[in-house]
């Protein structure tokens, strides 16, 4: 209807609005030294920029999340979390994928997490399907009419 489609903007919207302009408070560490003393994320397990100028002694601006399935607080890099593409990057930038995906809102936690679970997938299968030749996309279309 035209009220969801409409809640469904404003919900996209305020996504957006937050990925852009976060407020959290930002800590300029290295992954070695932040690791001794707190919990940081596997970054290994985080999708890095072709030529990543990553190093574990190398200063980068970090941001504290919490861990969905425990809600533990974790250090995650900073440019991982942010998307405002439109203002130059923070020092140390460069090493991670900026990326809105998995970025969802929701009335509650439970509604947020299954949307950008939702997000995912789709997301995934869209890239596994861009990867597909012409005669792989024909044999695994859906014929309506069965």
């Amino acid at each position: 209807t035209a009220a969801r489609a409409r809640v469904a903007a404003a919900m996209e919207a305020i996504e957006s609005s937050h990925a852009e302009c976060p407020n959290l408070p930002l800590n300029l560490d290295t992954y070695e030294g932040l690791v001794r003393r707190s919990q940081v994320v596997d970054v290994g397990a985080l999708p890095q920029v072709r030529d990543s100028l990553f190093g574990t002694r190398q200063p980068m601006f970090w941001c504290q999340a919490s861990e969905w399935s425990t809600g533990d607080r974790i250090w995650v890099p900073y440019e991982a979390v942010y998307a405002d593409t439109t203002v130059p990057r923070l020092e140390g930038s460069g090493a991670f994928l900026t990326s809105t995906n998995g970025l969802a809102a929701g009335n509650s936690f439970e509604e947020a997490a299954t949307h950008a679970l939702y997000e995912l997938v789709e997301r995934d299968a869209l890239a596994l399907f861009q990867l597909w030749s012409e005669a792989e996309r024909h044999a695994g279309r859906v014929i309506v009419s069965t």
